[in-house]
């Protein structure tokens, strides 16, 4: 009943949730809201808060398949290590060669990580406490 799920359509189209053409992005199993980005015309990052509490995080690539438009990776802790996020967490594009960025709320307190090629830099503490987060880049 958690599962995060996604459709597509050809320009024009009208799909409906519910339909024959949702797709679930595998593994990925979160009660609450969820925050996803274009990083490029081909691919996207999803950041989620998962039934067991951790921030995870997953890739997707278009595909030509039909059957599955989306080849998602497996999803991944966020920051490399399973680590309790308050809410959502956050992605943005990465800027300075980062492929994207992530924040979070942890016990109160804002943090954040930035992943390149599969690689995180540490979880830094941001300095500032809350429960919600949002994240941009230009």
């Amino acid at each position: 009943p958690n599962a995060i799920a996604y459709a597509t359509h050809e320009p024009g189209g009208n799909p409906e949730w519910g339909n024959p053409d949702t797709k679930y992005v595998s593994g990925a199993l979160s009660g609450t809201k969820f925050n996803a980005i274009a990083l490029s015309d081909s691919s996207l990052a999803l950041a989620f808060r998962g039934d067991d509490g951790n921030g995870y995080y997953t890739i997707g690539t278009a595909t030509t398949d039909a059957n599955s438009p989306i080849n998602w990776a497996p999803p991944a802790p966020i920051g490399g290590i399973a680590t309790a996020v308050d809410n959502a967490p956050a992605v943005a594009k990465g800027d300075c060669g980062d492929d994207a960025i992530f924040a979070f709320a942890s016990g109160g307190q804002v943090k954040s990580t930035s992943v390149k090629g599969g690689t995180f830099t540490p979880i830094a503490d941001v300095g500032i406490s809350g429960a919600n987060v949002a994240i941009a880049t230009k």
